[in-house]
């Protein structure tokens, strides 16, 4: 392709910072900016465009300062200097900026929580070319990254029913991936489904495993794992901090789990290292107190692990997740209530609460104390009985035989 011999555009200030403009009308197929890398990295940066599954660039300006568009005046085309270049889609005016659509080269992406690019096709955020409506994916053709041309969507399988795909993972320290643990996944993927496009999730005293978030996490924009005892998460905080090598537990079979009940069958580890990266990218982590219906930062977290700010912590949930409803404190029924009526609050109107209920009475191992009452019978019975403002929307198990169940109660918007 031609690289310009002369500059077509300039860098000017913008009320969203800084973009590039032409400097003079533009024919359609001008190849206008040359973007050339300065590094590279395996994960991406704050300014980095996605060059392969595993590989991310910072390039060199005016490249890397082209800001976002859902109906953009460019797309990115590979180039052989490692970088993209960014042709004309269209005859492009003098004065008019320079833009592309980050999803045309970031397979996920939160870097765009709310557009501003205000075209009539606005889609109101970035997520990602995984995320991309099938029209447009038609639409853009060729004019998105190569590597992504060569990724092909597989129809989502209405269930996942086979755990021995995932024999090669299965040891001692990864035994409760088990059939059981495959159907959990299929009734979380199910709960997903109800769930607004990037969601803000409240995921409550995951401890140390992040097993139920993986099947719900993947259209969410943000999640906060918030436990009462914030050291039980210090082996999901190191592993997002180090890579899984050297992580105290490897996630791979869940995330290879959350991978197939959402549709995203294919056996290329770098496309699991995606997948892998963007929830790590969305994950923060706050010490919780339930009676007091607060969240707040870790006084000091084992690593530096991602943290919101106070006041994005005090910002109510699109989603409540406890993936062990007999962690919620509580000595008894009406004082477990008590504790569910607390957390609520943090919960917008019309937002979800997602409870798996035990179908015994044993409390959460290594405890000591049972509370007959709570089984999944009597707290569904009492969460509809009580003035709570919640409606129930869904109610699922495994089967008879299995050991929990899967709630979703909606909070009434008024």
């Amino acid at each position: 392709m031609e690289v310009p011999q002369s500059p077509l555009t300039e860098v000017r200030n913008t009320p969203k910072g800084r973009g590039v403009f032409a400097l003079r009308a533009l024919a359609k197929g001008t190849p206008v900016v040359v973007g050339r890398p300065l590094a590279e990295s395996s994960e991406r940066t704050c300014y980095s465009l996605q060059m392969n599954f595993d590989l991310h660039v910072d390039l060199d300006e005016p490249g890397k300062l082209i800001n976002h568009s859902c109906d953009p005046s460019t797309f990115p085309k590979d180039n052989e200097f490692g970088g993209y270049t960014f042709v004309a889609r269209r005859d492009i005016a003098e004065s008019e900026e320079i833009t592309f659509d980050y999803d045309m080269t970031e397979f996920f992406s939160i870097a765009v929580p709310k557009c501003l690019c205000g075209t009539p096709e606005c889609r109101g955020r970035t997520r990602g070319f995984y995320h991309l409506p099938e029209s447009k994916r038609l639409e853009y053709g060729d004019q998105v990254g190569a590597y992504a041309q060569r990724w092909r969507p597989v129809a989502k399988p209405e269930r996942v029913t086979d755990s021995t795909s995932f024999d090669h993972y299965l040891s001692t320290k990864h035994a409760f991936v088990t059939e059981e643990a495959v159907e959990l996944y299929n009734i979380w993927a199910q709960a997903a489904a109800r769930f607004p496009d990037g969601a803000r999730i409240l995921d409550v005293n995951p401890g140390p495993s992040l097993f139920s978030l993986w099947p719900i996490a993947m259209n969410a924009s943000r999640v906060v794992c918030a436990d009462t005892n914030p050291e039980r998460m210090t082996p999901a905080m190191l592993w997002q901090a180090t890579d899984d090598a050297t992580a105290p537990f490897d996630w791979t079979p869940f995330v290879m789990l959350a991978a197939l009940s959402s549709g995203l069958v294919d056996p290329k580890a770098e496309l699991l290292r995606a997948q892998r990266q963007h929830l790590r990218d969305i994950l923060n982590f706050a010490a919780l107190d339930i009676p007091n219906s607060r969240l707040s930062q870790i006084p000091e977290p084992p690593v530096a692990a991602s943290r919101l700010s106070s006041d994005a912590l005090k910002k109510p949930f699109d989603v409540i997740n406890v993936s062990d409803g007999s962690t919620i404190p509580g000595s008894d029924l009406p004082a477990w209530m008590d504790s569910i009526r607390s957390l609520i609050t943090l919960l917008k109107p019309g937002g979800h609460l997602v409870l798996a209920l035990s179908n015994t009475n044993s409390r959460a191992q290594g405890q000591q104390r049972k509370i007959p009452e709570l089984t999944a019978g009597t707290c569904l019975e009492a969460l509809q009985s009580q003035s709570l403002g919640l409606e129930l929307e869904f109610h699922a198990g495994p089967d008879k035989a299995a050991s929990s169940t899967i709630v979703i109660l909606s909070r009434k918007a008024s």
